[in-house]
């Protein structure tokens, strides 16, 4: 970029580079390095577990549905199951300035699901996005506690941990 303004008026370099240095709100600078975080380490529990049990494709497809089920207040979202979206479901996706009605979150979501494998990373991202830390946190905490009660028998839950 230098090299660009050596080229450039002096009067031209100076009105450029005041919007190059933004300071930002460090409440929003430590909110993008846990999401950075906890989807890493999400990614890597999922990525591992399922890797072990031989169906590493559908380790986005389980992520997914798990950060649903974890903001949904652990109820299914499907008709089938009984479930529908809860109060705290919309509470969470209203975060996002664009979904302020149910009928925008309900037709988003529909949406969203439509849109296959890309629309599986799209949705793990704009749900782990909309979690406050300490709720990515909490879910972290419970996909480890469901791996070592649910599958600990298969695969030794502490080996697992280790690998985390």
């Amino acid at each position: 970029m230098e090299d660009i303004l050596s080229f450039l008026p002096r009067e031209i370099v100076s009105h450029i580079i005041q919007y190059t240095y933004q300071f930002q709100d460090k409440s929003l600078l430590s909110d993008i390095v846990n999401y950075t975080q906890s989807k890493s380490r999400l990614v890597f529990l999922y990525l591992t577990y399922f890797t072990i049990r031989e169906q590493v494709d559908e380790y986005e497809s389980w992520l997914s549905n798990d950060i649903a089920y974890y903001m949904n207040e652990f109820r299914h979202t499907g008709i089938l199951y009984g479930g529908g979206y809860v109060e705290k479901f919309y509470t969470r996706l209203s975060r996002n300035p664009f979904l302020n009605s149910r009928e925008k979150i309900d037709k988003f979501i529909t949406k969203l699901g439509s849109n296959g494998i890309h629309g599986i990373t799209k949705e793990i991202n704009l749900y782990l996005g909309l979690l406050k830390s300490e709720e990515r946190q909490d879910f972290i905490n419970w996909v480890i506690n469901w791996v070592i009660n649910s599958y600990g028998q298969l695969f030794q839950g502490e080996i697992f941990l280790s690998l985390i």
